[in-house]
């Protein structure tokens, strides 16, 4: 997935893993880990308050973390399989 400014990429790993990109550097800025290890089948950006955000979901979870900074997460584990996520266009902030 790429965010609105074509700068960032996250990529879902089959293993779990979603590494974020800046696409004018060679190595990510930073790789989170879902617990399950299960693969990353859904992913998107939102910008909230405090800035660029990330959301991605495995069979069992749903992230979302801040793309820069710390890269401090907040998590939901799910009552069935994520397909799909959607931002609002204001959509606040996560603490």
């Amino acid at each position: 997935s790429l965010d609105q400014s074509g700068l960032y990429l996250a990529a879902g790993t089959h293993g779990g893993c979603v590494p974020l990109y800046d696409l004018r550097r060679q190595e990510p800025l930073m790789v989170k880990e879902h617990q399950y290890g299960t693969p990353i089948h859904t992913l998107a950006f939102t910008t909230v308050e405090s800035g660029l955000c990330v959301a991605s979901g495995d069979s069992r979870l749903v992230k979302i973390w801040r793309a820069k900074g710390s890269g401090s997460a907040s998590g939901t584990e799910m009552g069935s399989i994520v397909t799909n996520i959607e931002s609002p266009r204001d959509a606040g902030d996560f603490n």
